[in-house]
């Protein structure tokens, strides 16, 4: 996705009623806007836990060795804003993880 790959410094998206956006992109996003703060994806009808799995893997990984004041992992570091309203497929196992 060109957004993950030429925004990095990104600090706001909305990508709310794209029905057809699917979770690869999302999980892009997240590697690579470490810095973004609002991602608003409400109505991505196509999203699942798998759009969040790498990320929150990522921060269990290097949970004790990591100063997010130099710079965050990925985006659930840093995110403050997360809509998922009408993503279905996104379960309240995996929110209950991530705890934006």
């Amino acid at each position: 996705m060109l957004v993950a790959d030429n925004c990095p410094n990104l600090r706001s998206l909305s990508l709310q009623w794209c029905p057809l956006i699917e979770s690869t992109c999302i999980a892009q996003i997240l590697k690579n806007c470490r810095f973004l703060k609002v991602l608003d994806l409400a109505g991505a009808k196509k999203l699942n836990d798998a759009a969040f799995i790498e990320a929150y893997e990522t921060q269990v990984k290097h949970a004790d060795n990591r100063d997010l004041s130099i710079r965050p992992l990925n985006a659930l570091d840093s995110l403050e804003i997360l809509n998922l309203a009408s993503c279905d497929y996104v379960t309240d196992a995996l929110l209950l993880k991530i705890k934006v």
